[in-house]
């Protein structure tokens, strides 16, 4: 496969190219889409890829890396844990776009010692946003650079995240604080995975005590 054409919006980014991961339904450039390419040109290989984003960009031994066709081992470790959640569609009538999953649960906690997603999941102190029969779902994106929200949770979530602390709400910057004074969130996915995200996943904090919160509204 041979990509020639590069995007005016990108031209002046520090970057070869984009290879979009989304469905044929938001393909603006290439259809079919890269994915639907490698399992008609190499039916031999799984009908998957696999994403390892480093925490350390200068870590030059273990660096981020995307694998098409399966998944390498030697990146995760052999005792990894697999989860599965199917992915679904938007509506019956319409061609895949994202990669779209079913949110059964946002909490919430309301201490930091939170432990495990059950342990928050359970406790009556929380705040959820979803659930409770609710038809939720979340869009898994590799491209966006924080947790996007909807307008209407927005405010709900950053008060919870956002308690006690000394922070610019528009800005998203907290002052005068650390990161053991943010909570533990929870995204529960289809059927039944429960995935914890400690403040460390989510805020980015500097030797002068600010805090940046990754989030942003859609």
């Amino acid at each position: 496969m041979y990509f020639v054409y590069e995007d005016s919006s990108i031209s002046d980014f520090d970057m070869d190219g984009i290879i979009g991961l989304g469905f044929e339904g938001i393909a603006q450039v290439t259809k079919p889409g890269i994915i639907s390419l490698l399992v008609q040109q190499y039916p031999e290989l799984m009908n998957a890829f696999a994403i390892y984003l480093s925490i350390n960009p200068n870590d030059d031994s273990k660096k981020s890396m995307i694998t098409f066709g399966g998944y390498d081992l030697e990146i995760v470790s052999k005792t990894a844990v697999f989860y599965y959640t199917p992915v679904v569609r938007e509506n019956d009538y319409t061609a895949m776009t994202y990669w779209i999953v079913s949110l059964t649960a946002f909490s919430v906690g309301d201490d930091s010692t939170f432990a495990n997603a059950k342990t928050l999941l359970d406790s009556p102190n929380r705040v959820s946003v979803c659930g409770y029969g609710l038809d939720c779902y979340a869009i898994i994106d590799s491209g966006t650079s924080g947790i996007a929200i909807p307008k209407k949770y927005f405010g709900t979530v950053l008060d919870a995240v956002l308690q006690g602390n000394h922070c610019d709400r528009d800005a998203l910057i907290c002052s005068r604080t650390s990161i053991d004074k943010f909570p533990v969130i929870v995204f529960s996915l289809a059927p039944d995975n429960s995935f914890p995200l400690r403040p460390e996943d989510y805020i980015v904090c500097t030797k002068f005590n600010e805090c940046i919160i990754r989030f942003q509204y859609t």
